[in-house]
């Protein structure tokens, strides 16, 4: 940690003094501001001048496993709100719910409490620290190193599930999106819009801002997503892949389970109705599989039905909501929905008033590859006169 506090309770930032005046420091005890231990002060060639609690600590917020690109970058943000005139603080322990956000900026009479993530937390503690933060009216705002930014494409990342989480809403900024920042390149990075081609390969509006030409509010202003062009193309090409690949190794319950779930109605993933497997918005939240999902949508509860009589379909099908991640979502809607309206777009369904469907149509099965793909081109055209995203 960068900050702790004497007897007195004054804080003292190790990063802002010479290396003479830290020798001077060593005289005197620091504590963490949390749990009052006695903290070391390390102050090597390698890192930031910075605290580490002694072994067998029993302080239950201390960063465990921050290394240097975490500290430098923290610093880093740190200086880079402060020479924008903010009042910012560093690491300000926060004791009615026990928090110490890395930093805390205040902007009039709002409170933001900015989380710079670098290394793998779990799920649980990235929404227990959301909450804690949201139950004193403090704004979160997650930014997750630079060193977990794999880009694919020019607009294209890889995110793993742990990523996914991290996706964020702003009052001015409905659209989902990620926040980077990179304390070896002093680069910032915004990824939104996100459309899941697969399930890490994710396109979406990607931009780089540098730290010394960039402020907070150009970072958080309004911004455009990518053409429809551009998605339904990559989804197209993805399209072909799918339907080409060999099927590995069974690697989990989830593939063993769609693997069976095919062989027993006769199909293969290379003969898939080309209204199976559509970019749709926040698919990222749910843990099945784009083509899983929505082959047991259309397979299992639409094409049953009868051309021209209502029926209802479940909330969510496969009796259980989807795994919706992402806890710093303002709002989380249904992808199953999104991927309904689709269809009802597409001329394949239409919604009654009484939130009902009708199909309009049989979805034909192709009875090869090639055929599939002829069809998915069709589909791709129909996607791009409706512009569905």
């Amino acid at each position: 940690m960068l900050s702790a506090i004497t007897k007195s309770g004054v804080a003292h930032v190790l990063a802002k003094y010479t290396r003479e005046e830290i020798h001077e420091l060593r005289r005197q005890p620091f504590y963490c501001p949390a749990c009052s231990e006695e903290v070391i002060l390390k102050a090597g060639s390698k890192m930031i001048p910075h605290y580490a609690h002694k072994p067998r600590s029993e302080c239950n917020v201390h960063d465990i496993g921050e290394g240097a690109y975490h500290e430098a970058g923290k610093w880093q943000l740190y200086e880079w709100l402060r020479l924008q005139g903010y009042h910012v603080e560093l690491e300000s322990y926060l004791p009615s719910i026990q928090q110490r956000p890395d930093l805390l900026l205040t902007i009039g009479k709002k409170r933001v409490a900015i989380e710079y993530q670098c290394c793998r937390i779990s799920p649980e503690m990235i929404k227990f620290r959301t909450e804690g933060y949201k139950s004193e009216g403090i704004i979160p705002l997650w930014i997750l190193g630079g060193n977990r930014l794999k880009r694919i494409h020019t607009n294209m990342l890889s995110l793993t599930s742990f990523e996914k989480n991290f996706f964020q809403q702003f009052k001015n900024i409905p659209q989902p999106l990620l926040l980077f920042y990179c304390s070896s390149t002093n680069q910032f990075a915004r990824f939104s819009h996100p459309i899941l081609l697969t399930n890490r390969k994710t396109i979406g509006r990607l931009s780089f801002f540098s730290k010394t030409s960039s402020t907070l509010s150009s970072i958080l202003s309004p911004h455009k997503s990518v053409p429809p062009s551009y998605v339904y193309q990559a989804w197209l090409k993805e399209k072909k892949k799918f339907r080409k690949q060999i099927p590995g190794k069974i690697k989990n319950s989830t593939d063993f389970s769609w693997r069976q779930w095919l062989y027993l109605r006769r199909l293969h993933p290379s003969i898939l109705p080309s209204l199976i497997h559509l970019p749709v918005p926040y698919a990222f939240l749910y843990d099945l599989p784009t083509y899983q999902w929505q082959a047991k949508i259309i397979i299992d509860e639409i094409e049953p039905q009868a051309i021209g009589q209502p029926f209802s379909l479940p909330v969510y099908p496969f009796n259980q909501p989807p795994d919706l991640k992402a806890p710093l979502l303002r709002t989380k809607p249904n992808p199953i929905q999104h991927y309904l309206g689709v269809l009802c777009e597409i001329g394949y369904l239409k919604k009654l008033k009484n939130g009902q469907y009708m199909k309009l149509m049989n979805l034909p099965t192709p009875k090869n590859a090639h055929e599939a793909m002829q069809q998915d081109e069709w589909v791709l055209k129909e996607l791009l006169n409706r512009s569905l995203l």
